[in-house]
């Protein structure tokens, strides 16, 4: 079930969904390419996991993808 949306944290927003048979709030990281989701069984944790993914989204992944790109484009 759809509750909402988290707060922009580094320019990112995400999405705040819960599921009652799991007992598990969740979410998705919202406008970027890839999937990137967190869950925890509270809304304060929620929190949280969001910024950790969105931190590791912008240390580990970006960085990543544009020098893919970069190098991608030599053979277009």
């Amino acid at each position: 079930m759809k509750i909402g949306k988290l707060e922009e944290y580094r320019g990112y927003t995400g999405t705040i969904e819960y599921s009652g048979d799991d007992n598990v709030y969740f979410g998705q990281i919202s406008k970027t390419k890839d999937v990137i989701t967190y869950e925890s069984e509270t809304k304060e944790g929620l929190i949280k996991e969001f910024q950790k993914s969105v931190d590791y989204y912008i240390d580990y992944i970006l960085p990543y993808e544009n020098t893919n790109r970069k190098e991608m484009s030599k053979w277009e």
